[in-house]
C-alpha cells in the first residue's frame, strides 16, 4: 500500500517541480544591452538614480570593443560606456553626467590606443568656440552653440599616455570670452 502511494506522488512532485522552475526561469526579467538606441535607455532606466530621467540619446560611437555614447539626462550632458561581451552584446560599465553644467568635457577610457575626448552639451549651451592647451599644443575648437549636441576630437600624440589640459578659454557664438565657466 505505501508503494502505492509514493508511485502516485512522486509524478506529481516531478510535474510541480518542472512547473516551478519553468515559472521561475519564465519570470526572470530578459537581460537588457545597449545595442541600439532604445535598449540604451533601457539600461539607463535601470540604473539607479536615474529610473525616472528623461533620456535622450545624442551620438554613439564604437571604439575597438567599446561603445561610447553621449546622451542628456533631464538636460544634463552624461556619456556611457559599454564593452562588447563574447555573445557580442555591449554590457554598461561606466556612467557619467554633470549636473550643473550645459557643457561638459569627457575623456572616455578606452583600451584602444587613439585617445579622444567627448564634449556634451544642451541647448543652453553658449560655447561656440574654445581654445585649449593640451600637451603644450594650443587647440581651437568649434561647438554648435545653443543645440542639444556631442562633438569629439582627437587629441594630439602623447609620449608616455598622459595629457596635460591648460589655459582654457571659451567664447559665445559673437567671439565673445565668456567668463563663468
Amino acid at each position: 500500500m505505501q508503494n502505492r502511494t509514493y508511485r502516485r506522488i512522486w509524478p506529481v512532485f516531478i510535474i510541480l517541480a518542472i512547473a516551478v522552475l519553468l515559472i521561475y526561469y519564465t519570470q526572470q526579467p530578459d537581460e537588457v544591452y545597449g545595442n541600439d538606441r532604445a535598449s540604451i535607455v533601457k539600461v539607463i532606466h535601470t540604473i539607479e538614480g536615474y529610473e525616472k530621467k528623461s533620456i535622450e540619446i545624442l551620438d554613439i560611437k564604437d571604439i575597438g570593443k567599446q561603445r561610447l555614447v553621449g546622451f542628456l539626462s533631464d538636460n544634463q550632458p552624461g556619456y556611457m560606456r559599454f564593452t562588447r561581451n563574447p555573445e557580442g552584446n555591449y554590457e554598461w560599465d561606466h556612467i557619467e553626467v554633470d549636473r550643473q553644467d550645459s557643457f561638459h568635457m569627457f575623456l572616455p577610457v578606452t583600451s584602444h590606443q587613439t585617445e579622444q575626448m567627448m564634449f556634451v552639451m544642451n541647448h543652453h549651451n553658449e560655447v561656440a568656440n574654445m581654445t585649449v592647451d593640451i600637451n603644450g599644443q594650443q587647440q581651437e575648437l568649434k561647438f554648435p552653440a545653443n543645440q542639444d549636441a556631442v562633438k569629439w576630437i582627437e587629441l594630439p600624440e602623447s609620449s608616455d599616455g598622459s595629457y596635460s589640459f591648460q589655459h582654457y578659454k571659451y567664447y559665445d557664438k559673437d567671439g565673445k570670452q565668456l567668463e563663468d565657466l
